[in-house]
């Protein structure tokens, strides 16, 4: 009989904590990263009043967070009957350690710890389940929200956009704010988890029945965000075809939402389970603004491809003819003005750049190099002695170097 541990953060809103539960921090405990996710919630000392509480179908659990030494009055029940009353008798100091833990019969149960009076935190929650026959191999589905098999009600009040959408598993998820939204997975397993984000904009209670019957509420409004967090655990289903179905009962906020990132199905051959295989382009439609988008960059890029090609042929014939030194100061001339200020330059070649300015705009027409032999007097240059000379405008015709 295939056997699996599950194992779930205390952050996730499947677990129901009461009381004087405070989020441990980065800023309060120097601590936190020697807990799982860098992440636990803990009552303080003096703190009675303070309860956790779970149901599982499974044998053996445990709870994980840290052994502080004079700290950890605490006593646990399962099932209504304590099974544990802890009195302080921690030497040294270890975190990431089990708190609790019992193996008990293959089944349904109850767990509550609740604080006596001292310090006492939790990290993560584990537990083990057997499914199916003997020598027969679990299968486990993960079905994203976009998967068919999810069906959205009513399907104008969810979307596909929401808070933090980069950190849910595959980028993709479903919410809602509108109060009374439900969203229902069919599905073929003997046990079923279901995942979404929390935090302090999320919902203050929401609801989870399978197949249609003893609905159960939770909440997944928490002090800080997390991702991919367990919504919602049910198991021993039995054969047959089942429905999960999750609905937004109500928020603090009226922009407050419950969202859906995927779920996990359990199950074996013996159980009518089979792998399912999704192909994600048969599935998705991509939002109407992509699809805009798309098209108005390809018709931008189809037409610069058809203009470069256009200039390229015009090349190719002959179209384009680079003009000589001497068509530029033939075409520009009228703008040289022989009386003005003489400059005086002498370079290795001969040559000088220039820069051709229109004087009644000031605007740059071109840049070319001047020789010697290029022009003569009367073109508003001239030659003196063994150096070279110009009469040039300067607002006209400027040096380049």
């Amino acid at each position: 009989m295939p056997t699996y541990l599950a194992s779930y953060e205390d952050t996730a809103p499947y677990f129901n904590f009461t009381g004087d539960w405070k989020v441990g921090r980065s800023t309060e405990n120097r601590f936190i990263d020697h807990y799982s996710e860098s992440s636990f919630i803990y009552a303080p000392a003096n703190s009675s009043s303070a309860t956790l509480s779970f149901e599982y179908y499974g044998t053996t659990v445990s709870i994980h967070g840290s052994r502080l030494t004079g700290r950890d009055a605490y006593r646990v029940f399962v099932d209504g009957r304590e099974l544990f009353n802890s009195s302080n008798t921690t030497s040294t100091d270890r975190f990431n350690a089990t708190i609790f833990s019992a193996a008990l019969p293959l089944g349904h149960h109850k767990v509550e710890l609740s604080a006596n009076g001292s310090f006492v935190d939790v990290d993560y929650v584990s537990w083990s389940t057997n499914i199916g026959e003997n020598d027969e191999d679990l299968i486990v589905n993960t079905i994203q929200d976009m998967h068919p098999d999810f069906e959205y009600d009513p399907p104008g009040e969810w979307v596909i956009d929401p808070p933090h959408i980069g950190s849910f598993a595959g980028a993709s998820g479903h919410a809602t704010s509108r109060i009374g939204a439900s969203a229902t997975l069919s599905f073929t397993g003997d046990a079923i988890a279901l995942f979404g984000p929390s935090g302090p904009q999320f919902a203050s209670s929401y609801s989870v029945a399978i197949n249609n019957t003893n609905a159960r509420a939770f909440s997944a409004l928490k002090p800080l965000f997390r991702s991919k967090q367990l919504l919602y655990y049910g198991a021993n289903l039995g054969l047959g075809n089942h429905s999960l179905t999750i609905t937004l009962d109500q928020t603090v906020e009226s922009d407050h939402i419950l969202a859906i990132d995927y779920a996990e199905v359990y199950s074996t051959p013996s159980m009518g389970g089979r792998y399912v295989i999704f192909t994600v382009s048969n599935r998705l439609e991509p939002p109407s603004g992509l699809v805009a988008g798309l098209t108005v960059t390809s018709a931008i890029a189809a037409i610069a491809l058809l203009i470069l090609l256009h200039l390229f042929f015009m090349y190719r014939k002959g179209r384009f003819v680079r003009a000589s030194e001497a068509e530029v100061d033939r075409h520009f001339g009228a703008f040289i003005d022989p009386h003005g200020p003489v400059v005086t330059f002498s370079t290795a070649d001969n040559t000088i750049p220039v820069r051709v300015v229109d004087p009644a705009t000031n605007m740059v027409l071109g840049v070319t190099r001047v020789r010697d032999s290029t022009y003569t007097t009367g073109s508003g240059i001239t030659r003196e002695d063994s150096s070279e000379v110009r009469r040039m405008q300067p607002a006209i015709r400027q040096r380049m170097y």
